[in-house]
């Protein structure tokens, strides 16, 4: 259906020369538009192709995120056509916000390896667990952490 949508489509935005407008995983899309004006259009097409199908946007799932790094007037947009203007969204095990940056995704990682270390205090204090198998969960963990900074 997304190739229908996007058919004759001009739209979305120019990344290393080429331009881009939706991205897909599975049964999740996301659209990329360079203007307000573009997005609403957009959904619209989409909208009727889907009626067409029989099927429907759910608009309480859909969310909208503007990124905008000249102007910082988005704030006081509440909605697009009927979708909710988010500050930040998780998308893909990946927390994007409206900075376009990177640097509160990495505290949430942060904030995460933290929760989880903190799960294993238990572990750490059991004396019924062996020294071994203590020193083997710290060497999967150094394993994890180095196989995290590849990426």
């Amino acid at each position: 259906m997304m190739r229908q949508v996007l058919d004759n489509w001009n739209g979305g935005i120019t990344i290393g020369g080429s331009k881009i407008s939706n991205l897909r995983f599975a049964d999740d899309t996301t659209l990329i538009a360079a203007s307000q004006e573009e997005l609403v259009a957009l959904l619209n097409i989409l909208e009727q192709h889907s009626a067409a199908d029989g099927l429907g946007i759910n608009y309480n799932k859909t969310k909208v995120i503007i990124v905008d790094r000249e102007h910082d007037n988005h704030q006081e947009i509440k909605s697009i056509g009927r979708c909710v203007v988010a500050q930040s969204f998780v998308y893909l095990g990946s927390l994007i916000d409206n900075s376009g940056s990177c640097e509160n995704e990495i505290r949430w990682r942060i904030q995460q390896a933290r929760v989880a270390m903190t799960k294993l205090t238990k572990i750490w204090l059991d004396d019924n667990i062996t020294k071994a198998t203590k020193m083997s969960l710290v060497q999967s963990l150094e394993l994890l952490k180095r196989q995290i900074e590849l990426t």
